[in-house]
């Protein structure tokens, strides 16, 4: 009956450690994450945002949480979802950093189209002194910006 008890008690502990604090979940990340798995950092695999603040507050989030959260958590997938997608607030959007913008209101099919998308292992993160978030320069676009930094570098060397 002890024994019983025991087992029941960690399993309570463990299925509401997210809601008893940080030291719970890191307690349960480093038995769950660490030695069960192997896995060495607590982080997100994918963040979804409403949006349903002033369009300027929610620029200020995505920046933050592209610059200031922790490091891992930072280069996770940020979808934003809201019912304006004009083109000035999407481009703002995507300047600040965020995966996609999903227009409301949403469909399953496009959400899991927009994760999936999101989630590509090739996505890189890129962090500049303007902008922190995933790259947007398609491979055709890096190749013919890469031959015109070299065609400058060599007209300056000659």
């Amino acid at each position: 009956l002890t024994a019983w008890k025991a087992y029941a008690r960690a399993h309570l502990l463990h299925a509401y450690a997210p809601y008893l604090g940080r030291a719970f979940v890191e307690a349960r990340f480093a038995f769950t994450g660490t030695a069960l798995s192997g896995t060495p950092q607590n982080r997100g695999n994918l963040a979804i945002l409403d949006v349903c603040l002033p369009q300027t507050e929610c620029y200020a989030f995505v920046r933050w949480f592209r610059r200031e959260a922790p490091k891992p958590t930072r280069e996770a997938p940020l979808l934003l979802t809201a019912a304006d997608a004009s083109s000035s607030h999407t481009q703002e959007i995507f300047g600040c950093g965020a995966d996609a913008l999903v227009r409301k209101p949403i469909t399953p099919s496009c959400m899991i189209e927009r994760i999936l998308w999101s989630t590509r292992p090739e996505r890189q993160f890129v962090v500049t002194e303007t902008y922190a978030g995933p790259e947007r320069r398609t491979p055709e676009r890096l190749s013919a910006e890469a031959a015109a930094e070299t065609a400058v570098a060599r007209k300056a060397a000659s």
